[in-house]
């Protein structure tokens, strides 16, 4: 018998500085202003490997993945800015937009930034090459509005909708972990954490099918909650693309393994062909693949 998935509405509050990353732009580390589903995925993975038994640490996390790509699926987690929800929607001619915000307003607001480099032991002076600015985004705006995230997860039944409640009650995603930033804790009362009966961000349904997470979006002109495969979805979009990759446990550590580069169309690319109806399955680690 095939088990249902319940999906569950999400908010989370930053607690320190986040840096999500996403490219360089000379010797300026760029963050992303959302949360991919992949950063979300990682946190339940890593809260669950101590007890997915093995004896050693690859075992461990072979284990909690292996139950995370089975039974969870992360959107990716927007801002939320004061109550307003700003989902990605892209404009032909004024481009990414959020919600009510341009990115230019969101990055004013939000975006702030730190100098730093590393030390060269024997002289104590600046080590060559290491010098290095890295965007944040910030807790509380410039203009005193607070950030926080939005997003949806689907848990399968039977799998325990509690362990994931749990691993974002206080969690820690993005860089600089080390040094206290990326601190983030699943807001109090039913707004944190309850579950979803509509549809996702207003306009993509959920369809259950076989083993895979199957969702519908439908309506002229909807806009894309996620990255979608390029390669599934060639024509009738319009938006932005980008190049899609990561870090992975492996035995030598964390993050010393590279995950393989994928072209997407970027959260927020829209439909313009057709009735938009198109169906997508939702791949564990969070990018939708058309079908």
């Amino acid at each position: 018998m095939i088990r249902a998935w319940k999906w569950y509405r999400v908010e989370l509050e930053p607690v320190s500085p986040l840096h999500i990353g996403w490219h360089d732009l000379a010797f300026i580390q760029r963050t992303r202003c959302y949360i991919p589903a992949r950063n979300a995925w990682a946190v339940v993975v890593s809260r669950l490997a101590p007890t997915a038994g093995g004896g050693d640490l690859r075992s461990m996390y072979r284990g909690a993945k292996g139950k995370v790509k089975d039974n969870v699926r992360f959107t990716p987690l927007f801002p939320l800015v004061d109550g307003e929800r700003l989902s990605p929607r892209y404009d032909g001619e004024k481009g990414m937009l959020w919600g009510s915000w341009s990115v230019a307003e969101l990055e004013s607001e939000f975006l702030f930034s730190r100098t730093s480099t590393a030390l060269e032991a024997g002289s104590l002076t600046a080590e060559e090459g290491t010098l290095h600015e890295s965007e944040f985004l910030s807790l509380v705006g410039r203009g005193k509005r607070r950030l926080g995230f939005f997003g949806y997860v689907a848990v399968r039944e039977g799998f325990g909708s509690e362990q994931v409640k749990g691993a974002l009650e206080w969690c820690g995603m993005g860089a600089d972990r080390r040094y206290g930033w990326g601190l983030l804790r699943l807001r109090r009362g039913e707004q944190g954490w309850r579950e979803e009966t509509g549809k996702l961000f207003e306009a993509v349904g959920v369809v259950e099918w076989e083993e895979e997470m199957v969702v519908e979006g439908s309506g002229s002109g909807w806009h894309l909650p996620a990255h979608v495969d390029a390669d599934s979805a060639k024509t009738g979009l319009e938006g932005e693309l980008e190049v899609v990759s990561g870090r992975d446990w492996s035995e030598r550590g964390s993050g010393r393994t590279l995950v393989r580069a994928r072209l997407c169309w970027a959260p927020g690319s829209r439909w313009v062909a057709g009735d938009g109806k198109r169906r997508f399955v939702v791949e564990p680690e969070g990018i939708w693949r058309q079908v």
